[in-house]
């Protein structure tokens, strides 16, 4: 067997250790794409393994458009790359369920925001079961998404708070603006009081 002798010495006898043990040379261009799948995992906020079984280029193609419109992905990759990137982004609980046709919603802006998507898109195709999932570091199973589904939207969350905010701030304007119209009304009481006592002088 020759190797070129550009090739570091470490390397060669990995190869050699491989070609021994009758272990193939991993692909790098498979090593690249379970680390970008890792690292696409660790940052998303929630994780939702699907049954895509029936679905055919014109619904994935729909199901895609709307993941991406919503900040959110939807992933279908072999199983052998999800699950050593599974593995890889600490995911091995999920690794059990990646039987049959399964494909990986991801959120990140939101992390109910796929939930609302599959459980809608559910509804209307009647396909897209989902199967498990992680949501804010927790597992979650098909029970959870109607629940979760019903979160507030981030938005909604934020208007939220604001109102909470406004409401003490508006009172609290209220009754400064009360307190300085009584001082006003005392004050003009005052000037008046000193101009009558000025005139009769």
């Amino acid at each position: 067997m020759f190797f070129s002798h550009s090739l570091p010495q470490q390397h060669v006898m990995d190869v050699m250790e491989n070609v021994k043990h009758g272990r193939a040379e991993p692909n790098p261009a498979k090593v690249e794409a379970v680390k970008k799948l890792a690292e696409r995992l660790q940052n998303a906020n929630a994780i939702y393994l699907t049954d895509f079984t029936g679905l055919d280029v014109k619904l994935m193609t729909k199901l895609r458009r709307e993941f991406h419109e919503a900040k959110a992905e939807y992933i279908v990759s072999k199983k052998s790359l999800t699950r050593l990137a599974l593995k890889d982004a600490g995911w091995t609980d999920l690794i059990e369920m990646l039987d049959g046709s399964v494909g990986l919603a991801l959120g990140h802006d939101d992390p109910a925001e796929p939930a609302r998507i599959i459980t809608k898109f559910a509804k209307a195709t009647e396909k897209l079961p989902v199967r498990g999932g992680i949501f804010e570091g927790r597992p979650i199973g098909p029970a959870d998404m109607e629940a979760i589904r019903k979160l507030p939207t981030r938005i909604e969350a934020l208007t939220g708070v604001v109102q909470m905010v406004n409401g003490p701030l508006q009172n609290f304007a209220g009754v400064i603006a009360g307190i300085l119209q009584n001082f006003m009304g005392v004050l003009d009481a005052v000037i008046e009081k000193k101009k009558a006592a000025a005139e009769e002088a």
